[in-house]
């Protein structure tokens, strides 16, 4: 995973680094993989996500303000509305992908 990260960090620099357009979503996708991975998201619930979904976590004060995802449009079951969950930070050496 580390090597998938890595070269979406290098796509952003190097599309900047060339002077074109496009640095942006390179930024924004490679910030939306970490943070997928980090939270353990689903499709929707990262689709779904907000800025105000991010709390701290009382248990893992190293995260700061980023401890734990609140997902508001989680996996529902059949004929049921989305459920509400909350998802702890997973991964200690990835405290800064949020």
């Amino acid at each position: 995973m580390q090597v998938f990260f890595d070269h979406a960090d290098d796509q952003i620099h190097q599309v900047r680094g060339a002077g074109r357009k496009g640095w942006t979503p390179a930024f924004r996708d490679a910030t939306l993989f970490k943070t997928v991975y980090t939270y353990g998201l689903r499709r929707r619930e990262a689709r779904m996500l907000d800025l105000v979904g991010f709390g701290r976590n009382p248990h893992a004060r190293q995260f700061g303000e980023f401890g734990v995802c609140y997902v508001r449009w989680g996996e529902a079951m059949k004929g049921s509305p989305p459920k509400r969950r909350r998802r702890a930070c997973m991964i200690s050496e990835y405290h800064h992908a949020a």
